[in-house]
C-alpha cells in the first residue's frame, strides 16, 4: 500500500514518519528503507539514532537518492564508462555551445562568458534532476505565446542536445544517476511504476510562499 502525507511546512509530517518507523521496529521490522533528501539525510541518521538506539538502528537503512544509486551500483554493477567531474562536464558543454554557436538566437553572444558555461552546467543537472531531457524545451517552446522566452528554449534544446550527444555511450554524467538507477530498479523487477507529477498550485508546497520562476 502507497500512503501519501500531505501538509504545509511545520504540520508534522516528518515527525509522523518517524513514529511510523519506531512503530513498526517496535513491531519486529528489520527491513525498513528511509529514503531522504541529499541535505536532511546526517539529520535523519541522528534521529534515527537517538529514536531507536544502537541496538535498532540497524533496522532502518536511510538513504538519500545519491546512497541509494550507489548502493544499487555496489549490488548490480554499473556502466564501465569514465564519469565526468565538474571540470570536464564544463569543458564538453564549452565544446557543446561551440559547436551550435551559429544557430542560437539569444545566447550568441554569450558563448565566451564562463558564467554563461556554469549556468548550463546546472541548468542540465536540475534538467536531469526532473528526469527531463533537451527535447523536452522544444516541445514547450511549441507552446509558449512569448517569443523571447520560445527562443531561450530553443537555444537551450540546441545546447543541451548537443552536450547530450557528446558524452552519449562515451562517459557517465552524474546528473544522470536518477535515470540509471530507475532503468536498472526496473530491469531487476524492483520497480512498480515510474510517473512524472507536475506541481501546478501558486505557492511552494513546503514554505507556502510564492513561486518565482527564472527565464
Amino acid at each position: 500500500m502507497l500512503k501519501f502525507v500531505f501538509g504545509r511546512s511545520g504540520y508534522g509530517k516528518t515527525e509522523y514518519c518517524f513514529k511510523e518507523i519506531n512503530r513498526l521496529v517496535s513491531g519486529g521490522q528489520k527491513d525498513i528503507l528511509l529514503i531522504t533528501p541529499e541535505q536532511y539525510n546526517f539529520t535523519a541518521e541522528k534521529k534515527l539514532l537517538k529514536l531507536l538506539g544502537e541496538g535498532k538502528i540497524n533496522c532502518v537503512s536511510n538513504l538519500s537518492f545519491t546512497r541509494l544509486s550507489n548502493e544499487v551500483k555496489r549490488l548490480y554493477g554499473t556502466e564501465p564508462k569514465p564519469v565526468l567531474s565538474k571540470g570536464a562536464k564544463a569543458a564538453l558543454m564549452k565544446r557543446a555551445v561551440a559547436s551550435v554557436k551559429e544557430e542560437l538566437v539569444l545566447f550568441n553572444k554569450k558563448t565566451e562568458l564562463a558564467s554563461f558555461i556554469e549556468s548550463l552546467v546546472d541548468i542540465y543537472d536540475e534538467m536531469r534532476a526532473c528526469r527531463a531531457h533537451s527535447a523536452d524545451f522544444k516541445e514547450v517552446a511549441e507552446r509558449v505565446d512569448k517569443k523571447v522566452l520560445a527562443d531561450k528554449l530553443c537555444d537551450l534544446n540546441l545546447i543541451l542536445g548537443a552536450y547530450e550527444n557528446l558524452i552519449k555511450d562515451k562517459y557517465l554524467d552524474s546528473a544522470d544517476d536518477l535515470e540509471r538507477l530507475c532503468k536498472k530498479l526496473e530491469e531487476t523487477g524492483a520497480l512498480l511504476a515510474i510517473q512524472k507529477i507536475v506541481h501546478q498550485y501558486p505557492h511552494c508546497w513546503r514554505c507556502s510562499s510564492p513561486i518565482i520562476y527564472r527565464a
